[in-house]
């Protein structure tokens, strides 16, 4: 009776010293600010003689096609927001994953017709995680990590 007690103790005494690591909670985090500034470094959104929220249009890249966002979200309809953040206007938009898990992201802010800026998002997968590790704008690195908030500035 004893060795079987012991056996038991013994197996229950492995079993529990398991090494594998128990991954709790998924953190999603790929938004993205923006603040639309002119040359004087003056917030221009949804001011008088400045960029109408309402005007700009929000494309996805799927492959290689562009397709503009129109969500199902009715308060983010077209896949981007207007927030302030202290009295200053700024552009929500998501720098959504596609499906295919890949490692980018990319989206085009159309201002008008011949003015737009490409917007391209490092996403991490790892640990369980879709988080935005990196942003580019029109091939320029503008924010990385989490040294800073995720806030870029496109100058108009």
């Amino acid at each position: 009776m004893k060795k079987i007690l012991s056996f038991i103790i013994l197996i229950l005494t492995i079993n529990s010293c398991d090494n594998k690591e128990v991954m709790c909670c998924t953190n999603i985090d790929f938004g993205l600010d923006i603040l639309i500034v002119n040359s004087d470094g003056i917030n221009i959104l949804d001011k008088i003689d400045g960029i109408a929220s309402k005007d700009i249009r929000l494309f996805y890249k799927e492959n290689t096609e562009w397709i503009e966002h129109f969500g199902y979200d009715q308060r983010n309809a077209k896949g981007m927001k207007t927030i302030d953040i202290n009295g200053e206007n700024r552009l929500r938009v998501l720098l959504t994953p596609d499906s295919d898990k890949k490692d980018f992201t990319e989206i085009k802010i159309q201002f008008s017709e011949n003015d737009f800026d490409i917007i391209k998002g490092e996403i991490d997968f790892s640990n369980g995680n879709v988080i935005c590790r990196k942003v580019w704008c029109n091939d320029i690195l503008k924010w990385e990590s989490y040294a800073t908030e995720r806030l870029i500035t496109l100058i108009k």
